[in-house]
Parts: C-alpha cells; sequence; structure tokens
C-alpha cells in the first residue's frame, strides 16, 4: 500500500514537471461569469476561477482593467464583454452579454438584507425608499448612495516587497557616471502606467533639458509642449520647497549620490488620467527583470497645462512637494534601516504616509492654489463615510476623503506640539517651534500606524483624537473666524482647520445616507425622497439581524 501511494505521488509529480505549457493551461477555468450567459448592468457580476490566487488580473475588452484576486464583483456596462483572467503568463476567456434592466414607473426594487454589504445600481430618476421588517429585526442598518469621488487622490501608493530587492552597490562609482549627464542627454526610463500599475512599464527615452541647484530636469525625446510653465514649477523647486522640505523633513536616499532629485515629466500620465505624479520606492534598489528600477531618486510628474485645474502650474508645484515628502520619509522610516541591514523593516501605513505628504504642501506655502484644500472640504462634507485610520465605507484603503481627514489631524497635531515660524530676513527659511520635531520623530520612528501617532505626541491616541474631535465642535459654535496663520511668501494658508473662511463647517452638512441604529419588528421605515441624475451605486449593510428584512425602493421617472 505504501508503494503504491508513492508510486503515486510520483507520477503525480512528473504529470506537473513535464507537462508543456498549454497542458498547465488546459487546468485554468473561468468559474463566473458562464460563458454565452446575460447579465444585467445594474447587477453585480462574481469573477472567479478555479485558482485560488491574488495572482489573478480580470480584464473586459469593453470595460478594461475589472481587478485583481479571486472572487471579485463588479458592475459591467451594457454590451458584449470578451472577458480575460490571466495568471503569470497564461490566459483564459469567457464571452457574455450585458443589458439594461428597464424599470416602469412605480415598480418596487426589492431587496433582503444579509449579513453581506449589498450593492444597487440605479439609473436616473426619483426613488422612495422604504423598509419592512416582518419577525426580523437589526442594528446598524446604513443605506447611502456610493458616489464617485470627484478629485483626483494625487498620487497612489505602490507597494514593494523588500525582501526580494536588492541595494544599489558600488553607488560612489556610479555617482562619477550620473555626475557626467550634461543637457542634451539621453536615458530611457521605464514609466509606470498609472492606470494599471501592474502591468508591464512604458519605455520611453527622455532628454535631460536642465541640470539645476536641487534637480534634475527631463523631458521626453519627443515632445510638443511649451516649457515655460515646468521651468516655473523648478523656480518654485529650487527657492522656496526645496529649502523647506529639507528643514522640516530631511534628505532623500541620494542613491546615486549626485545630491540632487530627478524630476521627469511624463506626458502619459496627462494621457492616463489617473494621478498627478508618483515616487517609486523601488527605484531606491537593484534593477531586476520584475522591479523595473531605474536606480536613480526619481519624481515623476504630469506635464502642467494652462487652463486645467487637474495638471495646473499650481498643482504640478503642489506635488513636487508632496512627492519630495514620499521621498524624504520613506528614506527616513524604511530605506536607512535597509542599508544599516536590519531584519523586521517598517514600511508606514498608507493613510500616514498621504496625510503627512498633503500636510506637507501646506507648509509649504501651497496648500490653497494647489487644490490641497479641496481634500479637507470634501472631508468636512462627508465625515459619515470615513475612517481616519481604517477603510472608508466603500471599503477602499486610500481615498480622497481619509486623505482630508488625515492632513486635518496632523495639522492639528503639528500646531498644537508648537508648529513653526520662519526667519524674517529670509522668509523661505523656516525655523522648529516645536512641530517640525514631532514630524521628524514620527517618520524616524521604528514604528507605524495609528497608536504610535499618540506615542510620538506623548499622550494615549484615544485622548487625543477626542480633544481634536471637541475642538471641532467648539470651533463650529464659534461666531468670529480665527485669524489662521498664512506663509509669509505664498501669503496663502499655512494652518488649517474647520473654522478657516475656505472651510467654515457651520452647521453640519444634511447627509443623504439614512442610517437606522436599531430596526425593530413588524414595522415599516419611511425615508425621504431622493433623485439622481446619473447612474448611481446604493450601498446596504447591516449587522445582527435576524428573521426578514427587506428594502425597497419604489421608482418614479
Amino acid at each position: 500500500m505504501r508503494i503504491a501511494r508513492y508510486f503515486i505521488l510520483f507520477t503525480f509529480c512528473c504529470f506537473f514537471s513535464c507537462s508543456k505549457e498549454t497542458d498547465y493551461e488546459d487546468l485554468i477555468r473561468i468559474v463566473s461569469p458562464v460563458s454565452g450567459w446575460t447579465y444585467y448592468e445594474d447587477s453585480t457580476i462574481c469573477f472567479s476561477s478555479n485558482v485560488n490566487s491574488e495572482n489573478i488580473y480580470w480584464y473586459s475588452s469593453k470595460d478594461g482593467f475589472l481587478g485583481r484576486g479571486n472572487g471579485r464583483t463588479v458592475f459591467l456596462s451594457e454590451g458584449v464583454h470578451d472577458i480575460i483572467c490571466k495568471i503569470n503568463d497564461y490566459k483564459k476567456n469567457t464571452i457574455i452579454q450585458v443589458q439594461k434592466r428597464n424599470y416602469r414607473s412605480g415598480q418596487s426594487i426589492d431587496n433582503y438584507i444579509n449579513e453581506a454589504e449589498k450593492e444597487i445600481l440605479l439609473k436616473p430618476g426619483k426613488y422612495y425608499p422604504y423598509l419592512v421588517s416582518f419577525e426580523g429585526k437589526g442594528k446598524e442598518l446604513k443605506i447611502n448612495k456610493k458616489t464617485k469621488e470627484q478629485l483626483f487622490n494625487r498620487d497612489f501608493k505602490i507597494n514593494i516587497n523588500l525582501k526580494n530587492l536588492e541595494k544599489i552597490k558600488n553607488s560612489a562609482n556610479r555617482a562619477a557616471v550620473l555626475n557626467e549627464y550634461k543637457e542634451g542627454e539621453k536615458k530611457e526610463f521605464y514609466i509606470i502606467k498609472t492606470d494599471n500599475q501592474y502591468d508591464k512599464p512604458h519605455e520611453i527615452v527622455f532628454e535631460m533639458v536642465c541640470n539645476s541647484l536641487h534637480c534634475t530636469v527631463w523631458l521626453p525625446e519627443k515632445r510638443n509642449f511649451e516649457i515655460q510653465i515646468i521651468e516655473n514649477c523648478i523656480e518654485q523647486f529650487n527657492t522656496l520647497i526645496y529649502p523647506r522640505l529639507k528643514a522640516i523633513w530631511g534628505e532623500w536616499a541620494d542613491v546615486d549620490q549626485d545630491g540632487k532629485i530627478a524630476l521627469v515629466f511624463c506626458p502619459t500620465i496627462n494621457e492616463e488620467k489617473e494621478a498627478v505624479g508618483y515616487f517609486n520606492p523601488s527605484d531606491l534598489f537593484k534593477n531586476d527583470d520584475n522591479n523595473y528600477s531605474n536606480e536613480m531618486d526619481i519624481i515623476y510628474l504630469a506635464v502642467p497645462e494652462k487652463n486645467v485645474n487637474n495638471y495646473s502650474e499650481q498643482t504640478i508645484t503642489a506635488t513636487i512637494a508632496h512627492e519630495m515628502t514620499h521621498a524624504i520619509t520613506f528614506n527616513s522610516k524604511t530605506y536607512k534601516r535597509v542599508k544599516e541591514g536590519l531584519i523586521n523593516i517598517p514600511q508606514e501605513e498608507i493613510y500616514i504616509e498621504e496625510g503627512l505628504s498633503h500636510l506637507s504642501e501646506n507648509l509649504c506655502g501651497f496648500g490653497i492654489s494647489g487644490g490641497n484644500v479641496e481634500f479637507i472640504r470634501y472631508y468636512l462634507e462627508n465625515t459619515q463615510n470615513y475612517s481616519f485610520c481604517t477603510d472608508n465605507i466603500f471599503g477602499q484603503d486610500d481615498s480622497v476623503g481619509q486623505r482630508g481627514a488625515m492632513c486635518l489631524f496632523l495639522s492639528w497635531l503639528f500646531w498644537k506640539k508648537g508648529g513653526m515660524s520662519w526667519n524674517v530676513n529670509n522668509p523661505s527659511e523656516v525655523i522648529d517651534c516645536g512641530g517640525i520635531s514631532f514630524l521628524k520623530k514620527l517618520i524616524n520612528s521604528s514604528e507605524i500606524g495609528w497608536i504610535n501617532i499618540g506615542k510620538i505626541y506623548g499622550v494615549d491616541i484615544e485622548e487625543v483624537f477626542l480633544e481634536f474631535v471637541k475642538d471641532i465642535n467648539l470651533k463650529r459654535l464659534e461666531k468670529e473666524t480665527v485669524q489662521y496663520r498664512r506663509d509669509p511668501v505664498t501669503e496663502e494658508y499655512v494652518e488649517f482647520f474647520c473654522s478657516m473662511p475656505e472651510l467654515h463647517l457651520g452647521l453640519p452638512k444634511v447627509s443623504e445616507e439614512c442610517e437606522i441604529r436599531t430596526v425593530l419588528p413588524w414595522s415599516l421605515i419611511l425615508f425621504p425622497e431622493f433623485e439622481i441624475e446619473e447612474k448611481q451605486i446604493i450601498n446596504l449593510s447591516a449587522n445582527k439581524y435576524e428573521g426578514k428584512v427587506f428594502f425597497n425602493l419604489i421608482y418614479n421617472n
């Protein structure tokens, strides 16, 4: 019997080790959606295969990249979709049809509520929602419109596995080579596809057009745009942003030892319309087949455009400060410990990383013109949707609202600790009054996360957060506007809180979310009517429910 078992195991292993690529591909199959089926655009479609892996990528010939992982649920647009399931180099496809669902006036759209969240896609029109409970009850029922954030996140986090990356060696020798770069010289760069960072990057030849005091500037070899606005951004960086970033945060890694940051302006970022810029930590490590490292200290930026808010000169300038802060804080928290050869290397949580970078825009004097104030305003108008340190109600771990929340909180902590002042003889120079020391302790700490903020501040995080919330409520009651600090050079606000003129909270905004703490058995609850002008998602969730609870919408065109 034992010999038989070994023979079966041996045969099994040989099959997989000797099978051709096409044989292995035949083992992969799409479980859902089902080939040839018709689905509706107002129902989520599950995408799953018989392989349970996070390395599964789903694509639609009509809607593009759908997501990563097994068991994703997505709404698809009307039409025929060729669905592709990609695992490593293997692909399987299936074709499905998606149709519209036509509601008639007065029709009831019924939804049974269970523990799992449910989403409903609604077409334009008026809706009259109500809830019916038979022999059922529930707690913490939430019903809200799932609206798309209208602001860019500005950038996105690029996840790296430090265990698989190798430090750049002989950096002193390489520095001599890099320092030989002169204006007019060319170099091919790997440029991440911002609309899907998991795809193979662009490979684009850039030309160095400027070797300035603190940066080198790279533009595509083939370009058809003016560089005057870019020159304005560079001037702001050299004279204002650089000295302030160095004083507040410290230095970037400088892996090529040229003492400068490379600013690479990429039209592909504008074309893909997903970000304004980004910093890629992988560039600090040795290039290999999977890393696509450019082995330089680089900030990637969209090309500034006139009369385009998302890519205006002010937005690009603020983004330089934002991404430079990522480069410096990554060096302080993570890369320095990599060089020291430590085993447990900390990588800061994304909500803190982004909150610090947005705060940096404010402290450099571009919090208003760069558009950062809109992130804070958006949070204050939608506070019910966002956590400071966990996913929002839509399951996102990074969002405009959370960035605004963390920027507001970290700004409050910074000024509570004393903040900073400016040299009257040279206002580009900032002076620590306690706030800068707090920030530097935070980014140099070997610990990460929400609890660590309280540790560095010196007070338990629950107590700190409670004080912050009380302060927000007190500011709402103030009749006179508080005089918040302004930058002596840009004349923009550097201190942000809810009662500043551009953010004044006033009375709470009427929320379109319906939140019922308790649903009693045998009850009917009517909610105010609402109207939507374009297709929108409604999200339902309930905890601790029993029996039958129905949420209904009456459609009226």
